[in-house]
């Protein structure tokens, strides 16, 4: 089972526009949806839906965290789900620093995802070892991606 709030703006847009996935830091590194609800109090101001979840392992999340986060992206995969019934919008993923390669892993495992945002995206030698096996999909999307 995994913890997650959905953040109603404070006024909704005219439009339906997508609303907003946060993917928490690395877990194995103390990441944590509170450490997102800055982002997602900006982005209700703007009038966005936000969405922060703990991934497994963390906070009020069952299950085991992982080290390369492979079964975190089955997470992003069902916190999506879950907003999208919800919402009924499409949605936007944004993924901070270990965060974001485990968000990009979901870009194309569902079709209203309409695009991905890496805020601090991991990089360097230790990363390309830990999140190696995230790199592809993000780098094969044809959908929006901001880095």
């Amino acid at each position: 089972m995994l913890q997650a709030k959905i953040w109603n703006p404070r006024r909704e847009l005219e439009t339906s526009e997508p609303a907003i996935v946060l993917v928490h830091q690395w877990s194995m590194m103390g990441g944590k949806a509170s450490l997102m609800h800055g982002i997602a109090l900006e982005l209700n101001k703007r009038g966005f839906y936000a969405v922060t979840f703990d991934m497994r392992g963390v906070g009020g999340s069952s299950g085991q965290k992982t080290i390369n986060g492979c079964k975190e992206v089955r997470d992003v995969e069902a916190i999506c789900d879950w907003a999208h019934t919800r919402l009924g919008r499409d949605l936007v993923l944004l993924g901070s620093s270990g965060g974001a390669p485990i968000a990009g892993s979901a870009i194309d495992l569902r079709p209203f995802i309409r695009a991905f945002v890496g805020v601090g995206y991991v990089c360097g030698s230790l990363a390309s070892i830990i999140f190696h096996p995230h790199f592809a999909a993000v780098i094969a999307t044809s959908k929006p991606r901001l880095f």
